[in-house]
Order: C-alpha cells, then structure tokens, then sequence
C-alpha cells in the first residue's frame, strides 16, 4: 500500500509551503513543505547550497512526494495489522511529523497492533507538543484531522473515471472533493475535511454537505462558496 493523494494533501497542509531556507519552530533550517535542510539554523553551509534561490510549489511537492516514501516504508515495516486507505494515510501523516523512530515507539503503533484500533485516536492526541514539551495549536489540528482520516469510512470514486490530483486540505469540518475527468464531475465524499483543490491553476476552497454529483464546469465557474452551496441544493 502506497499514501494516496489526500494522504500527501494532508501533510502537505501542516507542513505548510515556503518557497526560501528558514528556521523552523525548533531553529533547523527548512524549505518547501517542511523539508529538514539540517540540523541547526541556517548558516549558509554547504547543504544549503541547492536551495539558496528556493524552490518552486511545484519543485516542493515533487520533494515531499519523494520524502514520504520513507514514511510511508516504514508505516508498512512496523505495522502488524491490516490497515484500510484512509488509516495508512493517517498513519503515515503521523509517522511523517514524529519520525520513523517515533512511530515505531509510539503508544499509536502500540494499541494498534493489538487490535485495539479504536483507541488510536486517543493515542494520537497525546502527540501535541513539541520537543520544548509545549503544546503546539497546530500539532492539535494535525491530530484532530489525522484522526478524522483514520476513522473516515473508505470511499472510493467511480472505478470506470480518472481522478485528478488532489493537492490540498485544510483540517476542518468538511468534505474531500474529487474532480473526475471524463464525465468531468465532482464527486464529493464525507470524509470531515474543507478541500483545496487545484485545477488547471485554479485553487477552489469550499465546504460541501451533500453527496450527489456536480458539473465542474459549472463548479470551477463559482466565485463564492455559499453559489456552490446554492448549485447542490
């Protein structure tokens, strides 16, 4: 099993996009969707050198896709139970922000792997603070929608149409939107998110609450959350 594309969006979300080095919250200098340059602030050593005029959005998720191959192994290595898409997603959202070494000693691996998955969420809410030991906003939101997508039902798009990449998520009450080509539709899955989507350029954010089908013509064309609310009525 791989991270699909709401997987990567999640992460992508909580990491956040900076285009240029910078410190991050621990003082280690860092680039694009949180990419550990190295250990300490940035100094101008060498290993800086390849991104001293920054990278691209594009050059960013290209970089974050490959690093979380490493995550994603190692959900797989230390997971001894079988997982659905939307639990490895979680899982290797976690296992991305805490390390594999972290995943492998944490409470989340330990209650899972003996089949007590309904208590993995309980565990990853314990993961909240950083490793000054303070309780960081951002880690709670993570947690929040890392638990969200464990527990989300698994909901698959019409096997017979292609889906476009989905390349963001805010964590927030919500609903995952996949833009189908073809039939061109979006069909919308409850899933407790706000989707960001990006379409020929275009970013779209919005909050759903049904399930039925809808033109993306006709979507893409919409200015304002509360028209596309009014169009699936």
């Amino acid at each position: 099993m791989e991270i699909s594309d709401r997987g990567i969006a999640l992460i992508a979300e909580f990491e956040g996009f900076v285009d240029h080095l910078y410190n991050d919250p621990a003082g280690h200098c860092t680039i694009g969707f949180g990419f550990l340059v190295h250990l300490g602030r940035c100094d101008s050593r060498d290993s800086e050198t390849p991104y001293h005029d920054g990278m691209t959005f594009e050059e960013g998720l290209q970089l974050l896709n490959n690093k979380v191959r490493t995550y994603s192994s190692a959900v797989r290595k230390y997971t001894l139970v079988p997982l659905t898409q939307n639990q490895f997603d979680a899982l290797t959202s976690f296992c991305y922000n805490v390390g594999a070494g972290g995943y492998a000693a944490s409470s989340v691996l330990r209650v899972l792997n003996a089949g007590q998955y309904h208590q993995v969420c309980s565990e990853l809410e314990k993961y909240i603070r950083g490793t000054n030991g303070i309780i960081y906003p951002g880690l709670v939101r993570r947690r929040a929608a890392e638990c969200a997508l464990f527990s989300a039902p698994a909901i698959e798009p019409p096997e017979e149409e292609s889906v476009l990449k989905l390349f963001g998520i805010r964590s927030s009450l919500g609903y995952f939107v996949y833009v189908a080509d073809g039939m061109r539709k979006a069909y919308i899955e409850h899933s407790r998110h706000v989707v960001i989507y990006r379409k020929l350029g275009l970013w779209s954010e919005t909050v759903i609450n049904l399930t039925d089908p809808v033109d993306v013509d006709a979507f893409l064309r919409l200015p304002t959350d509360r028209d596309l609310e009014m169009l699936l009525r």
